[in-house]
Order: structure tokens, then sequence, then C-alpha cells
């Protein structure tokens, strides 16, 4: 039955609403912030930023479920959330045609199948075909990350196989978070994203396809510590 059954959440749970908020945000604290300094960026923010990080934690996360054989996104559809996955099994698929395409080819198949069994003919519709790549997502993953740094559409689709708990993060939360925060790590984050998005642009123009998996931790090193030294230039008054 562990299959079929979710993790409690928060939401369940209404008498944490009445709690002092002083006591929601150490309890967010402690729930969220190893779900955020997961994400290499948040990490390499800790030392310095840590108040907006404790932030981030009490306004940004919201705890999300699905059952087995369920879609969690699709591909080419604009994306919400950053998710982090926290149990459960899931499949991410990254197909040459999205899921629209997809079954546009299967209905022209259908098609061409009916018209050869009223035709001597054969009728046959040919799809240049690529290999997909399918992965096997469990926990602890963060998917669609760059929703938090662009307007992202999901490269791939990923569907649940068995009940999948996740947290979602807020991209438009954090954006108005850090504004009211003040303070240099605003700016730090606006760089960020414009290197984030740079790196995928230079990942499509080697020809490599996108993807909603995560980035690894050395690329998000890299555009941090870029995003850093430009800061830095600028508070210089060398840009």
């Amino acid at each position: 039955t562990q299959k079929y059954r979710r993790l409690q959440h928060e939401a369940d749970l209404p008498i944490l609403k009445q709690m002092p908020v002083s006591l929601q945000v150490r309890l967010h604290d402690e729930l969220y912030m190893p779900v955020i300094c997961s994400c290499t960026v948040f990490k390499l923010l800790y030392r310095d930023h840590r108040t907006l990080l404790v932030k981030a934690c009490h306004m940004l996360f919201t705890e999300h479920s699905v059952p087995p054989k369920f879609d969690i996104f699709l591909d080419d559809t604009r994306s919400s959330h950053a998710i982090f996955t926290v149990s459960g099994v899931m499949t991410y698929i990254r197909a040459s045609r999205n899921v629209y395409e997809r079954v546009h080819e299967a209905n022209l198949n259908i098609l061409a199948l009916r018209g050869s069994l009223f035709s001597k003919q054969k009728s046959q519709v040919t799809v240049p075909r690529q290999p997909e790549e399918i992965v096997q997502v469990e926990s602890d993953v963060w998917l669609a990350e760059m929703t938090l740094w662009s307007d992202w559409l999901h490269c791939g689709m990923l569907a649940s196989e068995t009940v999948a708990d996740m947290i979602l993060m807020d991209p438009e939360q954090l954006i108005a978070l850090s504004a009211s925060h003040g303070g240099q790590a605003p700016f730090l984050l606006q760089r960020v994203g414009v290197m984030a998005v740079m790196h995928v642009h230079d990942l499509q123009t080697d020809g490599k396809r996108p993807s909603d998996l995560p980035l690894e931790w050395e690329a998000w090193d890299t555009i941090f510590s870029r995003a850093v030294v430009a800061e830095n230039l600028k508070l210089g008054g060398r840009i």
C-alpha cells in the first residue's frame, strides 16, 4: 500500500497555522533549509545571505503529491514552479518531438492503417525518429530549476510511477522576496539568472538539447562565480 500512500502535508495540520509566526519561521527553516541548500546556487548564497534563505523557506515552498501514473508536466508547456522530489518514482522522457507532435503522428499512422485496409496500395506515414532520453527520477532531485531564472518551457514530460511527493518553489515569490529584502542579493540573483540563460544558450549552440533535469554542480558553480565577479566589478565602478 506504500505505493498509493502520500506523505502528510503541512496543510493537513491546520493547527500549525495557529502557531506564532516566529515558531512557523523556525519550523520552515528546519523543514526547507536542507531543500533549498541542495540547490547549488542557494548553497553558495548561504554564507553571506542566510537571512534571505530563512525568509525563502517561510514563504516560497508548497508541498504537493500526485497519484501513480499521473502526468506531472508535459513537454512544450510553460513551467510555473521549480520542483524538488521528496519521495516516489517518476519517469522523465525527453523526446525529439513534443507530446502534441507525438499524438499527431499516432493519429496519422492510424489513418494510414485504415487507408491500407481499403486500398490495394499500402499507405504509410514515415516520420524521422531520434532516440528518446528516458530517466528514472527518485528523491532529492531538482527539476525545472531554470524556472527560477527564466520563462521556462518544459523540454520533456514527467510522469509518476508511484505516488510522488514533491516540494514546489515559486519563482514569482522569489523575485518579490529578493526585491523586498534589499542589499546585494537581488542584484546578484539577477546576474545568476542572466548567466544561467547564457549557459543554456551555449549548450544549445553546441548542439546539446536543453533538459528539465538539473545542471551539473560544476556548471552552477561557474555560473555563480561569474555572477559574483560581475557584481563585484559593478560595485567597484568598473562596469
